[in-house]
């Protein structure tokens, strides 16, 4: 009885190591050989110009995850709704849209823990502008970028006067911006937060290996997110 039981635990143990698994093997696929990457245009986080190589954060890490399991990248182009579909159907990897962890198609895909979190917040041009707003935005007028999800937020939740603009380069008061950016902007932060966004990239279903291995790549890299991010995320 005693070697039976041993046998039944040591089968246990053994099959224990075997997780987390993938449905289609993908990370062993990967291993050695490519990484089919969907993208889609989402700046910093993907950038697409004619004629030259995709950049942004997402594309230099996956870049860096590529090295550590010795696999080439074949980037794939598409609408999100066009690579999800793909990743869905096994013909993608990764894919890299500029994802949140609030993404809708969380139900299609399996999201990673977030690399990165930003948050757009309301900044004034100097400390006591930023200090007033801080106590109340009233009516003041607040520029932020024409037709975004930003935009919506702003008038939805504050009640600041709302002043759509194409180039926040351009803005020369209040703005909701990015964190990141304000820097660049010459912008001092205000107590007003307008929103939070987790970053996170996207696997198929069921390639929990796959998830696994990206999502440890990721895990002690938030500040090298953040560098690559003040390198790309300009005005």
């Amino acid at each position: 009885m005693w070697r039976r039981v041993v046998t039944v635990l040591a089968c246990a143990a053994l099959a224990a190591c075997e997780y987390p698994r993938d449905v289609e093997g993908t990370l062993d696929r990967v291993r050695g050989g490519t990484l089919r990457v969907g993208i889609a245009p989402a700046e910093p986080w993907v950038t697409l110009t004619p004629g030259r190589e995709p950049a942004g954060v997402e594309v230099r890490l996956l870049e860096e995850f590529a090295a550590t399991v010795d696999a080439e990248i074949e980037w794939v182009e598409g609408s999100e709704s066009e690579l999800i579909e793909a990743l869905h159907g096994r013909q993608l990897d990764v894919v890299a849209a500029g994802l949140t962890r609030r993404s809708v198609w969380m139900t299609e895909a399996a999201l990673t823990r977030p690399y990165l979190t930003t948050q757009v917040v309301i900044a004034a041009p100097d400390e006591p502008t930023a200090d007033r707003l801080s106590d109340d935005l009233g009516d003041e007028p607040v520029a932020v970028e024409a037709n975004s999800p930003e935009a919506a937020k702003l008038e939805m939740d504050t009640d600041a006067r709302v002043v759509p603009v194409d180039d926040l380069a351009t803005i020369d008061g209040p703005a909701a911006v990015p964190d990141y950016l304000l820097d660049d902007l010459g912008l001092v932060r205000t107590d007003a937060e307008l929103d939070e966004h987790e970053h996170a990239l996207a696997v198929s279903m069921g390639e929990n290996a796959m998830l696994v291995a990206l999502e440890r790549f990721l895990l002690d890299r938030e500040a090298h997110a953040a560098e690559i991010l003040e390198q790309e995320g300009k005005p």
